[in-house]
């Protein structure tokens, strides 16, 4: 008869081993944001709009930001990408996009390579949270 005290140990090691691989694979997951990140690029959604950076070399350090927005559902509104150049400016209007899932590109240039921007249903007002872009 095998003792019940030693299934305890491999068990408890079975359990941690299982809890390291999760917390490893989500630590390598890409992060669930849009826009540049320092060097990398993201893209980003609330479902209803979406936008990423236009490709990756985007996110150089040299102050433009090209990306792209698009609707994200046939709902009789079209998405609205806005910016600013920090939390105190006025938002300015970018690109509109009001074709499903087909991305419109837009671009800013801010010498200190941060931006804010939101997505907005032009005909409902709703608009995201305002996301913080960095790094381009």
């Amino acid at each position: 008869m095998t003792k019940p005290t030693a299934r305890i140990p491999r068990a408890g090691m079975l359990l941690l081993l299982i809890a390291l691989v999760s917390v490893l694979l989500i630590a390598a997951s890409p992060r669930a944001e849009a826009f540049c990140i320092d060097d990398d690029s993201y893209t980003w959604s609330v479902g209803w709009g979406k936008e990423r950076s236009q490709s990756a070399g985007t996110c150089d350090g040299l102050g433009d930001y090209w990306g792209q927005v698009a609707d994200g559902v046939t709902d009789g509104n079209c998405v609205d990408l806005y910016s600013k150049d920090d939390a105190g400016s006025a938002w300015t209007f970018r690109k509109r996009s009001c074709t499903v899932n087909v991305y419109v590109t837009f671009n800013y240039d801010y010498a200190d390579k941060n931006a804010y921007f939101k997505v907005c249903k032009n005909n409902s007002g709703v608009c995201s949270s305002q996301r913080y872009n960095w790094g381009f």
